[in-house]
């Protein structure tokens, strides 16, 4: 019964089947870790962002008009980076397997006008047996900011 040709008279390929494992929480090497993620965020935001608000009026402010298309695509731009670097450092601590987790991002993008500005998410989540957490990085100069922030949900 093993040896069954398929129509076009090869062998029939062999089907791989994974059992789950039940894991319900992450093993040490497979957990996210909040400050590695701060860290490539802040370092995904200097390079995109350094460079891209350099030129000034004749009063030497930092000239930037906020257009929606163009912040949609820088964010967008931002946020994907971040996410790879993300993912490949996480596939790096769990030996080339993909990560346990669902990686969800929220970005915010304003001007900024000397103004006070809180952010702040709530999420139901369970942080001492889940390996659930988030990280947050920002960016900001004279005329704009940004406030990237990653939430890592573990899932079986």
């Amino acid at each position: 019964m093993g040896d069954e040709a398929n129509s076009f008279g090869g062998e029939a390929p062999k089907i791989r089947v994974y059992e789950n494992t039940y894991n319900m929480t992450p093993q040490d090497h497979q957990k996210f870790s909040q400050s590695t993620a701060e860290q490539i965020m802040t370092q995904v935001l200097n390079e995109k962002l350094a460079d891209q608000f350099q030129e000034k009026d004749k009063k030497g402010r930092i000239k930037w008009e906020y257009d929606a298309a163009d912040a949609n695509e820088l964010v967008t731009q931002i946020l994907d980076e971040s996410q790879k670097r993300i993912v490949a450092v996480m596939k790096e601590k769990n030996n080339g397997q993909p990560p346990r987790y669902k990686l969800v991002f929220q970005s915010n993008l304003g001007e900024n006008k000397n103004q006070l500005i809180r952010f702040s998410s709530r999420c139901l989540w369970d942080p001492e047996h889940g390996g659930d957490a988030c990280a947050t990085a920002t960016w900001t100069n004279s005329r704009i900011f940004i406030v990237i922030t990653c939430f890592a949900l573990y899932y079986e």
